[in-house]
């Protein structure tokens, strides 16, 4: 045993001294697991103020704490007598912290206490106006992305719904007024978009999310890729210095083809995301309570609410969606989409982030909902990696021995042996997910030294702990 551990040492040595790289990365998918301890819906966010203001539904719900009032956008907003629609986008505000009993969120109105939008459509060359992903460089001014729409008529693919999103832009408004600009030359429309659908990129892009945060000066935005201008199934990412988030040439585009690397184009970018399934809207957070990135979305046909991790904002994510709300059984007698425009709102977290707040919207209702989330507390199979850890790794979580079951096993035989330690090895500094034991991003020399603490253990029986 003591040459073996001393063979393996040396290879590990080896390992990092000529710098081994990974010779492909098969990625385990590995079964969702189960998170979620307890799920409730809390209330619909259309409060009194909001009717009061004539608006009788909306639907979106994206939200930026600046300061000590959180702000929300939502898409078209329909009056309190019919289905028409009144606005082509709102803002409201709340100053609560504590999201357990609903939130009350107050308008932005004129001087008739009637509605008005953040930002107005361009007449005559924009159906409508949707608010996307938020940011704020200096805790007072707010830069938003949105998604400008025009109709769509045969024989476009898009016809049957009669709408497209034509491109992204970016505007600002300052948070004392909520008073907006587009950002950019509008005179000609395409002028005003950081991505549109006829910029040469071959990549649709129907929505733009964003995150800051991870101590690096980037702003991350999470791309919604369609490739029917319907809808949508991946996410390419991009990032761009907060300083520099009104210069288009700024922007870098991350592509993972053998490895992961940032580009100067959208069209040298890969698919950094992908949903079988499709999806809608995605939202990303730090979870301090998961240690992990989490990724909001709608998906399965906009019958679900789920959620993927990541030890950065970038990646590499998990392949599984882990549900969060199962939209089929909140609204079992609707035909339209029961759950769309998913969204998380880290401000609202509470017990460092073990419960999480997300919305998502209703097709029949016309209505945004709040719902509570609380994620498990522990270690399911008692295997000494917690669900959340296991669930990023692609492991069972329920599980602590067998096949794709205990982390540091990777080759399913119930032992750590040479063979799962030479497995490590040969994905060294790549970004294979399955061999990055500590969750840093990718396998590195501390995954090594953790893979060796196991060396000739047997996996823990089932509810019992690890040795």
């Amino acid at each position: 045993m003591a040459k073996q551990l001393t063979l393996v040492v040396f290879l590990a040595l080896l390992a990092v001294v000529a710098g081994v790289e990974a010779r492909g990365s098969s990625r385990a998918t590995g079964p969702a697991g189960t998170l979620v301890a307890f799920q409730d819906r809390i209330c619909s966010l259309l409060s009194p103020s909001k009717t009061s203001a004539g608006i009788g539904g909306q639907d979106g719900g994206t939200s930026l704490s600046v300061g000590t009032t959180s702000f929300w956008t939502f898409g078209d907003a329909i009056n309190t007598t019919g289905r028409t629609v009144v606005l082509p986008n709102a803002i409201a505000t709340t100053s609560q912290t504590d999201a357990s009993a609903c939130l009350a969120l107050t308008p932005k109105v004129n001087a008739s206490n009637a509605a008005v939008p953040l930002l107005r459509p361009i007449v005559g060359q924009e159906m409508a106006v949707w608010p996307d992903g938020m940011v704020t460089p200096d805790n007072s001014n707010v830069y938003f992305y949105y998604m400008s729409v025009r109709r769509c008529a045969a024989p476009e693919p898009c016809a049957a719904r009669g709408w497209t999103v034509r491109g992204i832009g970016l505007a600002t408004f300052d948070s004392a007024t909520m008073t907006a600009t587009r950002i950019g030359d509008c005179t000609r429309i395409n002028d005003c978009f950081l991505w549109h659908e006829t910029d040469g990129s071959g990549v649709a892009i129907m929505g733009a999310t964003a995150v800051s945060g991870n101590g690096d000066g980037y702003v991350y935005l999470y791309l919604n890729e369609s490739t029917n201008g319907i809808s949508q199934d991946a996410v390419r990412i991009a990032r761009v210095p907060i300083g520099s988030i009104e210069n288009k040439a700024a922007y870098q585009y991350l592509n993972t083809a053998g490895g992961y690397s940032w580009v100067a184009g959208l069209a040298l970018s890969s698919r950094a995301i992908q949903f079988p399934g499709g999806f809608n809207g995605m939202s990303v957070a730090f979870n301090q309570y998961l240690s992990k990135w989490t990724a909001v979305y709608t998906t399965n046909g906009f019958n679900t609410v789920a959620m993927r991790l990541a030890a950065t904002p970038y990646g590499p994510w998990n392949d599984s969606d882990t549900v969060l709300i199962d939209c089929k059984s909140l609204f079992p007698n609707d035909t339209g989409l029961r759950c769309y425009f998913g969204r998380q709102h880290s401000e609202f977290a509470a017990n460092n982030g073990q419960t999480i707040y997300v919305t998502y919207s209703n097709e029949q209702s016309y209505q945004t909902y709040l719902h509570r989330i609380v994620f498990l507390n522990g270690d399911s199979d008692h295997d000494g990696f917690s669900d959340a850890s296991e669930t990023y790794l692609g492991t069972d979580p329920a599980r602590a021995c067998g096949p794709n079951a205990w982390p540091p096993d990777f080759n399913g035989d119930g032992r750590v042996t040479v063979s799962d330690i030479l497995s490590l090895l040969q994905h060294y500094n790549s970004y294979d997910r399955r061999y990055d034991l500590n969750g840093s991003g990718k396998p590195s020399v501390a995954d090594i030294l953790l893979e060796l603490r196991y060396f000739s253990r047997s996996c823990p029986g089932e509810g019992r702990p690890a040795p």
